[in-house]
């Protein structure tokens, strides 16, 4: 009895607010813009920072800029194709599992037409007069960052994305150009 009068009340209630005018609700209004959250699926322009995140930990990676071509001291062997330099960084924000490392591996660039052009298999430090990113498994400790080149030989031209795909973690996106 006690729960179908308490029943009764509520639909008054709920009856009253809903015959009340608008002008007696206050009503709250932002002022800013709430900025979305990055992710794979809503890419950011080349030069603006994103977070990777997983259970274990936090990164800030960032696409600083592409630059095709890439002049260094050689050119690629094979014909009609000219060196792409990304300069990237990473900084690690929250580690509480196993030590991050950072490497070429995870970035790659993309062409509308489907291509997908990994980081240069092989290459020397002294090609390129600008410092490279770390290639190979160099360990991040947590509040510090890695920046630095990373080469990609390319033939189509400049490329329309640029991707991170770590291991674990969000992958995520970068446009190129306008």
């Amino acid at each position: 009895m006690r729960h179908a009068a308490g029943l009764a009340l509520a639909t008054l209630l709920l009856a009253g607010c809903a015959a009340a005018s608008p002008a007696a609700v206050p009503v709250e209004r932002s002022t800013t813009t709430p900025t979305p959250t990055p992710s794979a699926s809503s890419p950011q322009r080349v030069g603006r920072a994103q977070d990777s995140v997983d259970a274990d930990s936090t990164i800030s990676v960032t696409a600083l800029k592409l630059r095709t071509p890439f002049e260094g001291r050689f050119k690629p062997d094979r014909k009609g194709f000219v060196y792409a330099g990304l300069e990237v960084k990473v900084c690690v924000a929250r580690n509480t599992g196993q030590p991050i490392a950072v490497s070429w591996a995870p970035w790659s660039l993309e062409y509308e037409s489907g291509v997908v052009v990994p980081a240069a298999s092989s290459y020397s430090a002294e090609w390129w007069d600008e410092p490279l990113y770390p290639p190979h498994d160099h360990v991040v400790r947590v509040g510090r960052c890695v920046r630095g080149w990373i080469p990609f030989e390319v033939q189509f031209g400049q490329p329309d994305r640029v991707t991170y795909t770590p291991g674990s973690g969000m992958a995520l996106e970068w446009t190129v150009g306008g």
